[in-house]
């Protein structure tokens, strides 16, 4: 009997909340506030979850921690819209500058598709070399187009600088794959799409500056240096699909955010009609 007041005594004990635990307790809730005032929000979370779960059985202190606690979240999450809606004004000036370089041209999608002015079917009629396509989702894909006096029904594209080179797939699909010619002159175009070039559309932005060597390869193999003007523009067409991406990306992380703010002033409102009614 007296072995089991000692242990009812212990646990009352170990259940309250002792003057030094409160005394910590509320040294630790006062730095996060003052964390709070200076910004920094993540040192602030975890000073407050450090009091809720160090000392629960300070009950006040611990309730006023989850509830700072969600002010702290808040103002993260709106410090963090603020951040996404200048950076994606930013991003859609600089696109808005880069697409002045690209002109639409359709590809039967209801998605507008942009190529770069220099690389349109009109400029490059003559010429045998790699266009680049992008969609205002950022979706970008390249092409291996020859031109010349008879078929070599390629398949496929090997991209060079020095001695290192990627390969793309093999494309027969005819949706991808096709050709034309009006008797004295013919045009093979091949489209690689759905991550089909293996990363040769990055591989040639990022080596621009260098010489890149062309072979266009599955039938009668052809080679050609690409020139300046090209590697450009795949360049340009490269980087404006990331910009794009980005921007989607973007726009998604904004529309979450607000979301959660949303559900954090509807829960907010909820707990204050609670209050009241009490």
């Amino acid at each position: 009997m007296k072995n089991n007041y000692i242990l009812l005594i212990l646990a009352v004990m170990l259940c309250s909340c002792s003057k030094s635990h409160e005394t910590t307790a509320k040294a630790l809730f006062n730095e996060a506030v003052e964390a709070y005032m200076n910004k920094h929000y993540n040192k602030a979370k975890n000073l407050l979850d450090s009091v809720m779960r160090t000392y629960p059985e300070c009950e006040e202190i611990a309730r006023e921690a989850h509830d700072f606690e969600n002010i702290v979240f808040r103002s993260e999450q709106e410090r963090t819209l603020l951040f996404l809606d200048s950076l994606l004004l930013k991003r859609e000036n600089e696109i808005k500058t880069q697409q002045e370089n690209f002109v639409d041209v359709g590809d039967r999608a209801e998605v507008p598709v942009y190529v770069h002015k220099s690389q349109t079917v009109v400029r490059t009629l003559d010429r045998s070399t790699v266009r680049g396509y992008v969609d205002k989702n950022g979706t970008f894909y390249i092409a291996s187009c020859y031109t010349g006096s008879s078929h070599i029904n390629h398949t496929m594209l090997r991209v060079a600088v020095g001695d290192n080179y990627i390969t793309t797939d093999t494309v027969t699909n005819d949706a991808l794959n096709h050709s034309f010619d009006d008797g004295g002159q013919v045009w093979e175009t091949v489209k690689y799409k759905y991550g089909s070039d293996n990363g040769a559309a990055e591989f040639i932005a990022r080596n621009y500056e260098h010489r890149i060597v062309l072979t266009f390869e599955g039938g009668i193999p052809c080679t050609y240096v690409m020139n300046d003007v090209d590697k450009q523009a795949l360049r340009d067409t490269y980087y404006l699909a990331l910009m794009l991406r980005e921007t989607v990306q973007i726009k998604s992380q904004i529309r979450n955010v607000k979301i959660t703010l949303k559900n954090l002033r509807n829960t907010n409102n909820s707990l204050l009609q609670t209050a009241n009614k009490e």
